[in-house]
């Protein structure tokens, strides 16, 4: 057991120090990213789009978004389910106000979706990095 005491008191404080340094990352990445949305919002802001646009590059990620109501295992409650739908490119004539019109011709069982783009300075990872965050950011926007 000393053994075990040992390599408690090694390890602890290195855990504490990496949780504190990936809280200080995940708040200076969720500060530089905006959140903000496409048109008018529906009476129903649950479900819908986002648009992941970095705006160094062209390309735009399209994922469709449910918000479920209560869940046990998130914090604040509430379950952000993403699925990617498409990925198109943007550009002057192809704006966020166009590709949303183009969701919706396309989905017709959405006829006003809510939609959100989330913009980022910088290029990160979006499965690693951008979509825990966005899904912390639509949970908070549709409360």
């Amino acid at each position: 057991m000393a053994e075990m005491d040992a390599i408690m008191e090694f390890a602890l404080p290195r855990f504490q120090a990496m949780l504190v340094e990936g809280q200080q990352r995940w708040a200076e990445i969720a500060s530089s990213l905006t959140l903000a949305p496409v048109g008018l919002l529906p009476l129903r802001p649950e479900e819908g789009y986002l648009l992941i646009h970095a705006t160094n590059q062209t390309e735009t990620q399209v994922y469709y978004f449910c918000i479920t109501l209560y869940s046990e295992q998130e914090p604040g409650g509430r379950l952000v389910q993403l699925r990617l739908v498409d990925i198109v490119r943007k550009s002057l004539v192809n704006t966020f106000e166009n590709i949303k019109l183009d969701l919706i011709r396309r989905n017709r069982q959405l006829p006003n979706p809510a939609t959100y783009t989330l913009v980022s300075r910088r290029a990160y990872p979006v499965q690693e990095t951008l979509l825990p965050i966005a899904r912390q950011l639509l949970a908070r926007a549709t409360a």
